[in-house]
């Protein structure tokens, strides 16, 4: 996972690449993440997978979402998350990686 540095209480973009974008096209998104970061204030993590590939002749591009909406009473009054999963995503995490300059 790729994740430019932030200050916290910003927005802020967690980026995975898929299999196979190049260098070049995850820097791209890199930038466009920090610039959005840098317009916007929202105390907001945004999870986005990215990829870059050639498309069919005549298809400038494409995009997919989704959305998942759950209500604030089911979120405020939820179990903890158990010590035991905690660390399992503990592990998952990568340490941040940096464009280059």
């Amino acid at each position: 996972m790729l994740v430019p540095s932030r200050t916290s209480y910003a927005l802020t973009f967690n980026l995975t690449p898929a299999a196979g974008t190049s260098q070049q096209a995850i820097t791209g998104f890199q930038m466009a993440a920090q610039r959005w970061s840098s317009l916007l204030s929202d105390n907001v993590t945004v999870n986005l997978n990215i990829g870059f590939q050639s498309l069919g002749a005549g298809i400038l591009g494409q995009a997919s979402s989704s959305n998942t909406t759950f209500a604030y009473t089911d979120t405020r009054n939820a179990p903890p998350i158990p010590s035991y999963e905690r660390r399992r995503l503990q592990r998952l995490r990568q340490p941040p990686v940096r464009p280059p300059r």
